[in-house]
């Protein structure tokens, strides 16, 4: 692909995320995660699935983390944004890319007893690619790919 046609593609997954986030926002409020997700999976009729593991995992990431960009760029156009509504647009750029990945969701006690926080972050061939790793200090997993079904 030549450089001013790796700069569309750019623009257009720009665009796409811009006008994802806050359809996922009122999709995972009306409907919950595994509907919203499943009606990202549908917006991709035709594309083929991703392989189980990405032929090169280096190439892979670097991609992946240029699409997180991607995303964290849309996040500042959009409101609403949060962790899991931009993993979610994440993982759906990432399929449109070809690539597997994972969504994590974690919890971690705040300091001095404080109250749970949780957060989603994206994960391809077992590397954060959605932020960094020490953003994720103190995070313990407990669920992978989440599949509950409630309105958040």
């Amino acid at each position: 692909m030549t450089a001013a046609g790796a700069g569309w593609r750019w623009r257009t997954d720009l665009l796409v995320a811009v006008v994802l986030l806050p359809r996922v926002s009122r999709r995972l409020r009306a409907t919950g995660y595994r509907s919203t997700r499943r009606w990202l999976d549908e917006r991709l009729p035709g594309a083929p699935e991703p392989l189980d593991e990405p032929a090169d995992p280096a190439a892979s990431v670097e991609l992946a983390r240029a699409l997180a960009l991607v995303v964290r760029l849309a996040a500042r156009l959009t409101s609403d944004a949060t962790c899991l509504r931009t993993s979610l647009v994440l993982r759906h750029l990432l399929r449109r890319h070809s690539l597997p990945s994972t969504i994590r969701l974690g919890v971690r006690r705040g300091s001095n007893g404080g109250p749970l926080s949780f957060h989603a972050w994206v994960e391809v061939a077992d590397v954060v690619v959605s932020e960094s790793g020490a953003d994720l200090a103190g995070y313990e997993v407990f669920a992978d790919d989440i599949s509950f079904d409630v309105p958040l």
